[in-house]
């Protein structure tokens, strides 16, 4: 994926000791400037899109089916996203600083993930009424020390239940889902997420990917289908 947009950039503090975390924005913005001197704030951003690559094995009956699927993503593709300035130098006003502008790699590192689901469905009422369940879990795409917030890729479980109503006589049909997502805790103690912070020549700032990371999500999904003829 290459896109392009506009930078809109304001300076952090620290406010712990020596300067350290937690960081606050103060405000005040950085402006880039292009070679000739002209405020030019366009970049370019740049990551690579895993390959993906799905199997599955169903095992149909007249009352019942059920499906174990396979899901492998080669997430390895993508060790960082890239954002590259049109801009040459940045400008602190407030300090009179002024430093070349790097190119930004905010580094990932992910590794390829296996996903394994489990799932089917059972008719109550042939072609009228059908309950559905299934669980899934999958590998985290992170390793420990580049564990962000932004995109966590934690191993994660899930548990799915629905159903599905098939009105015929109205030519109509329902489907009804629900499914719980969970993100395996993990513990960071030697972090390698770093902020950015284009005012160094690396582009690379303070590390601050430390601590615990946890989460879970619903998801809730419903759709309806009018056959007209």
């Amino acid at each position: 994926i290459q896109a392009r947009g506009e930078a809109d950039i304001v300076t952090y503090e620290g406010t712990g000791p020596d300067g350290e975390g937690p960081f606050t924005p103060t405000g005040e913005p950085i402006e880039l400037l292009g070679p000739d001197g002209q405020p030019d704030d366009g970049l370019r951003f740049t990551y690579n899109h895993p390959l993906v690559a799905r199997g599955a094995i169903r095992l149909v009956q007249p009352t019942w089916d059920l499906e174990f699927d396979y899901v492998f993503q080669q997430t390895s593709r993508h060790e960082e996203f890239t954002v590259e300035f049109d801009a040459t130098d940045a400008l602190v006003t407030s300090a009179n600083f002024e430093s070349p502008v790097p190119t930004v790699r905010d580094v990932r590192n992910y590794q390829d993930t296996h996903e394994f689901r489990l799932g089917g469905d059972y008719q109550i009422l042939p072609n009228i009424f059908a309950v559905r369940a299934g669980g899934a879990y999958a590998t985290g795409a992170s390793p420990d020390a580049y564990t962000n917030l932004d995109f966590p890729a934690l191993d994660r479980w899930s548990a799915h239940v629905g159903f599905g109503i098939n009105a015929e006589q109205i030519g109509l049909e329902f489907d009804i889902g629900y499914a719980y997502v969970g993100l395996v805790e993990r513990e960071v103690t030697e972090s390698q997420t770093t902020l950015i912070d284009i005012t160094k020549p690396s582009g690379i700032g303070a590390p601050v990917g430390a601590g615990t990371f946890s989460g879970h999500y619903h998801v809730f999904g419903a759709s309806a289908l009018w056959h007209v003829w």
